[in-house]
């Protein structure tokens, strides 16, 4: 399995990637911005697969381990995707995420999670992400 496999465009991003996932030193967060339908989500959510996959070979998931399955299906434990709850993310939303980041991986060496509509959240819960990213736990 390739490490973008679907993935077409942006090559100078996906060799950052691929080499930060080859080397594995991954930075604990990454913003993907630009306009609608460059790809950002679909690159962010094969880079997260790629992340919480036990078995890289050569920083590509291996698509076969429990790990990658259940990124595959959604059902990965380590991996989170925060949805909107109406038409923004709220702080409480935030909060959980904040409250699990400190909880171990259960299947991987990190947890990951995606903020897909991060745009979308509430001033309130910009603020309370703010602790999150500034000291992270290092399995996050």
């Amino acid at each position: 399995m390739a490490l973008f496999d679907g993935f077409a465009g942006n090559q100078a991003v996906c060799g950052a990637l691929a080499g930060m996932l080859r080397e594995d030193r991954l930075v604990h967060a990454v913003i993907f911005e630009g306009a609608a339908g460059l790809g950002k989500r679909t690159l962010a959510r094969l880079f997260a697969r790629a992340a919480v996959c036990t078995h890289p070979r050569g920083g590509a998931p291996c698509g076969s381990c429990p790990a990658c399955i259940g990124a595959s299906f959604g059902t990965n434990p380590d991996l989170e995707e925060l949805a909107p709850k109406g038409r923004s993310v709220g702080v409480d939303q935030i909060r959980a995420l904040r409250a699990a980041a400190f909880v171990m991986p259960n299947q991987s060496a990190r947890r990951v999670f995606l903020i897909p509509d991060a745009g979308a959240m509430t001033e309130q819960a910009q603020n309370a992400l703010l602790k999150i990213l500034e000291e992270p736990p290092a399995h996050v």
